[in-house]
């Protein structure tokens, strides 16, 4: 009514002249902006005018915070603008978005040099909830001034960023992807926003969005370009007339393939003849060629098959194209939608001070970029080294057979850009890329072992850590020995057996020059043996050796002993270094981290080598070996008797190496116990042992891993977990704290229990009171609720303990179950329930009283015919 109005027009002058006075005065107060936010929400659209909204973009601009103003204006305010759906409140929510979609641009610190990014004025989190609650909508109410919105904002970041002409290594998709890895800046929300509203337009209003499409396809800005073409292909029948100019040869590049790729894939079977013909010749066309102007074929064959895969599966001509230049090209094309697929791994916005781009690096021959490389050394007159080694590593990703032909001429580059090489390689393969593996394999393998031979190469300025993260050599020793694991590591995807030997060579080879870590007391040791380069030429070694040997058993009748023979020398030297006086850490940390593989390559190798695989004469050694196999995952019979006879479980835990290493050895205990390696009734039991030590923090973790290990309803667990509870209770002195907190702990074990027996009873009801000195009365209190479904006596028994020492109430549903049950259970129920809840009434806990008056009420209620 009127005198609502006249309120209304009060509130709104009180907030625009004190926002006035603020942004007048330079004060900020996120808090009272979102207030006024949370206001103008509660005032009818109606009483509102789009100009009043001004005062927007001012809390929009606060330096503190904004995400608390967008999210009640974005996720609340305008999405009952645009449901309201009058012509104010569109108009009103228009507004909104202009304000909301409002970029920011600010610079940002890549090393010595700065870059121009964009965001919204409000975290991406808060951007992307209100983008996926209200774009759509937006598209669908409002219409085509929406799209505009978001594409304005969108247009003045690609000209202010000037990135639109590489869209697609930051936006590799249009479409929601898991490729689209940067989705935290403007433009990817940006491009977001434009694509559902646009989306919906087609649903609502086909002819504004078809006129906005064709606008997109004639910008002069490549991401509208794409975003025209994703729209295209969602709706072939609409934009027919546009098929012929999209087929045109610059729509074949990098920047446009995905959507072009998934266009044609969607939209060749509604071209007519003459189309289809212009489409084969173009892409048949298509010409890669080298340094000396010759056309690769291998490369051009792989390019024509990328496109021609998109419409293989239309008819037997396409197909037979396809397949001729599959032939050529030896392998069919990976991921034919995504020239841009692994470029986004290195991160874009961080090669910004190469003096080199991708682009440029991509035009040259194989001869001229080893020069070009050469040429800009560390600390000359271009230091940004760091920069171009991640463009050579893109343009290895993205061409990754244009220069394999002469790969060894790389050897003479700066080790940054070979492990680029390296690098980039690694991930086609780990990526499961398709290329002719076989080739490249031998040239990587050879590339390798020319690269390690190299005289100058085991210098030690080569080791010496370099500025801006560079690589040196253990950088590229890492690289190619994880490169090799990563070709080994499956029988099931790995590279050609012929091959092992050469990369045999290589990792011997690194072995005996790569210098390794000297173990320092109180150290991680398996940190530091997993991150060393000597460390990751060892973990390829050993995996090279497995996969040797389950090739021989395949063609020998499981006997690899042969090879193993080959092998084992070169183990037996790794293991002589316990005698030296300072050795490396490596080998004695990651031999007992692989155990289990050792017992398969020799199980009498690891049996007669254990005392010097633990051995306890050279202390740092036996630490470094304790802790690799405190990482392994499994308990074998034969390990855990030396280790026991030989006293290095008990030792660990004397030494306490590390926390790791504890519950290992807690762990080994617990798991030898369960499976009757170890006994109850054998006094000289490392179980016994540990409950006669009675180690708070061994107990603790004895506890917690029957706890987590009877979780998974293994009835062997249960039974030897109910077989130690009295044991434990026994040791337990309740007059300390520690004592206390194990009575706690043991709160987690009542989850097993079924039913209550007068034993199991006595077990609950002593550890009860201590429930929450490691708030742990949670798990007691659903225990409590599920023995009072048959036991409602008992778990009164129960709960009244546990009320001798805390009152918790949480979980709530489980109280109102236990009370209920045990209220419902007889007339003495009834009183039991009272006394609990008058318990927690004492100290001040009203809800349990409440809720048990509910359900009173409720049954009387039901007695009653209500």
């Amino acid at each position: 009514g009127e005198e609502n109005e006249k309120i209304a027009a009060e509130f709104l002058k009180i907030i625009i002249q004190a926002t006035i006075h603020a942004r007048d005065n330079g004060i900020s107060n996120y808090r009272t902006w979102w207030q006024f936010a949370e206001i103008i929400y509660s005032i009818p659209s109606n009483y509102i005018s789009a100009k009043q909204l001004d005062i927007i973009d001012y809390w929009l601009d606060d330096e503190y915070d904004r995400a608390m103003v967008a999210e009640q204006l974005g996720e609340k305010w305008l999405l009952s603008l645009l449901n309201e759906n009058t012509d104010n409140s569109k108009e009103l929510a228009s507004r909104v978005i202009f304000f909301l979609y409002k970029p920011k641009f600010f610079d940002r610190k890549y090393g010595e040099k700065s870059q121009q990014e964009a965001s919204l004025r409000f975290d991406y989190y808060h951007a992307k909830r209100i983008t996926d609650t209200t774009a759509s909508l937006a598209g669908e109410k409002i219409g085509l001034e929406a799209v505009e919105h978001y594409g304005k904002s969108l247009e003045l970041v690609l000209s202010t960023l000037g990135n639109d002409s590489w869209s697609s290594v930051w936006q590799p998709a249009i479409e929601v992807h898991e490729q689209n890895k940067h989705r935290e800046d403007a433009e990817n929300i940006l491009i977001r926003a434009v694509r559902e509203a646009l989306v919906s337009l087609m649903r609502f209003n086909k002819d504004d969005c078809i006129a906005y499409v064709n606008n997109c396809l004639d910008s002069e800005y490549e991401t509208f370009q794409r975003i025209g073409i994703y729209l295209v292909g969602l709706n072939p029948h609409q934009f027919k007339e546009k098929f012929d100019s999209l087929i045109h040869p610059k729509y074949l590049k990098s920047n446009f393939r995905h959507e072009m790729w998934h266009f044609l894939n969607k939209s060749y079977t509604h071209f007519q003849p003459e189309l289809s013909h212009a489409l084969v010749g173009m892409i048949s066309e298509l010409e890669t060629f080298d340094d000396e102007g010759g056309i690769l074929e291998g490369a051009t064959a792989y390019k024509k098959a990328t496109w021609f895969s998109a419409i293989k599966d239309q008819g037997p001509t396409e197909k037979n194209y396809y397949d001729q230049q599959i032939k050529i090209a030896g392998a069919e094309p990976d991921h034919p939608d995504f020239s841009s697929y692994f470029w986004s791994s290195s991160g874009w916005g961080e090669d910004t001070d190469s003096p080199k781009t991708l682009e440029e690096l991509a035009a040259l021959s194989t001869r001229d970029l080893v020069d070009l490389l050469i040429s800009y050394e560390e600390g000359g007159e271009f230091t940004g080294i760091s920069a171009l080694t991640k463009v050579v590593k893109e343009l290895f990703l993205a061409e990754p057979l244009k220069h394999l032909p002469e790969l060894n001429k790389f050897i003479t580059a700066d080790i940054a850009y070979v492990h680029s090489i390296i690098e980039a390689y690694s991930e086609k393969w780990n990526a499961k890329a398709e290329l002719p593996w076989d080739d490249v394999w031998a040239k990587l393998i050879q590339f390798s072992h020319l690269i390690i031979q190299k005289k100058d190469f085991w210098n030690e300025v080569n080791a010496a850590p370099r500025t801006s993260f560079v690589a040196n050599r253990n950088w590229l020793v890492t690289s190619i020995s994880d490169l090799i694991k990563s070709g080994v590591k499956s029988d099931k995807y790995a590279f050609n057996q012929s091959l092992l030997g050469a990369a045999e060579e290589v990792l011997v080879g690194i072995l005996s020059k790569q210098e390794g870590t000297v173990f320092e007391d109180g150290g991680d040791a398996v940190s530091q043996a997993i991150n060393s380069p000597r460390g990751h030429c060892v973990e390829a070694l050993i995996n090279l050796t497995l996969r040797c040997c389950r090739l021989e058993d395949a063609t020998n009748d499981g006997d690899h002993s042969l090879i193993w023979i080959r092998f084992q020398q070169i183990y037996d030297r790794e293991l002589q270094r316990v005698n030296e006086e300072v050795f490396w850490l490596e080998f004695p940390t990651l031999v007992t981290n692989y155990l289990p593989n050792f017992l398969y390559l020799s199980s009498d190798w690891v049996v007669e080598n254990l005392s010097v695989i633990f051995n306890q004469e050279n202390d740092l050694w036996w630490k470094c070996a304790m802790q690799g196999y405190s990482y392994t995952g499994n308990v074998n019979r034969d390990i855990y008797d030396y280790l026991k006879e030989n006293g290095d479980l008990i030792r660990a835990l004397d030494k306490k190496i590390k926390d790791t290493v504890e519950r290992k050895v807690i762990q080994n205990i617990a798991v030898a116990y369960i499976y009757n390696f170890e006994s109850i009734g054998d006094q000289s039991s490392l179980i016994n042992q540990l409950l006669e030590r009675n180690v708070y923090e061994e107990m603790h973790q004895l506890i917690w891993f029957f706890w987590t290990a009877g979780k998974k309803a293994d009835q062997r667990v249960r039974e030897k977990l109910f077989e130690l509870w009295p044991l434990i209770l026994s040791k337990l002195d309740l007059s300390t704290l520690q004592g206390k907190k194990l009575a706690s702990d043991l709160c987690f074990w009542t989850i097993f229990v079924e039913s209550v027996d007068d034993e199991k009873l006595g077990y609950i009801t002593k550890i009860a009171p201590f429930a929450d000195e490691s708030h742990n009365s949670s798990y007691l209190i659903q225990s409590i609720a599920k023995i009072s479904k048959s036991q409602p006596a008992e778990a009164f028994e129960i709960w009244d303990c546990m009320l001798e020492g805390s009152h918790p109430i949480f979980p709530g549903e489980a109280v109102k179950e236990a009370l209920s049950n045990i209220a419902n259970s007889s007339t003495r129920g009834r009183r039991n329930a009272g006394i609990i809840v008058s318990k927690y009434l004492k100290v001040g806990a009203e809800r349990p009283a409440i809720w048990l008056d509910e359900m009173i009420e409720d049954a009387e209620d039901s007695l009653n015919g209500e």
